[in-house]
């Protein structure tokens, strides 16, 4: 695998939001969850690379593919950690399963990634978002 680091402007990330992370929805979120919620997040936080949830282009092909009412696209509010569950709960979870590992260029630490996250089960994921669902309500 060849990698190579390249900048993020708004229309990468809607491209890469549209031809990865909703086919990865659609294939890889278990139907059971899908079927229990009414809708979808993403979360973001307020990077100026990120799309507005109001895109029209976003929009346009959420509506093309049936998912306007499934899908929401949200910006986390500006300095705002405590809000971030993806930090609090999702990334230092990954981050716990291999405190010990030290990898030793950017391929290696892809990997590392993608296959601590393949091992993350989804109802752990789940279980961070009501945690937060309960403090707040």
């Amino acid at each position: 695998m060849l990698f190579k680091p390249e900048s993020v402007d708004v229309d990468k990330h809607r491209d890469m939001l549209i031809g990865l992370v909703l086919p990865a929805i659609l294939n890889e979120f278990p139907d059971v969850e899908c079927n229990r919620c009414d809708h979808i997040i993403i979360q973001q936080d307020g990077a100026p690379s990120h799309v507005n949830p109001h895109n029209c282009f976003w929009m346009e092909t959420l509506t093309e593919m049936g998912l306007e009412d499934k899908i929401k696209l949200i910006t986390q509010p500006a300095k705002s950690p405590d809000l971030n569950i993806n930090d609090l709960g999702f990334f230092n979870a990954l981050q716990a399963m291999h405190c010990c590992t030290t990898p030793r260029n950017a391929v290696q630490l892809i990997d590392m990634v993608e296959q601590t996250h393949k091992k993350h089960p989804v109802n752990k994921i789940n279980r961070i978002w009501l945690t937060l669902q309960a403090e707040v309500s």
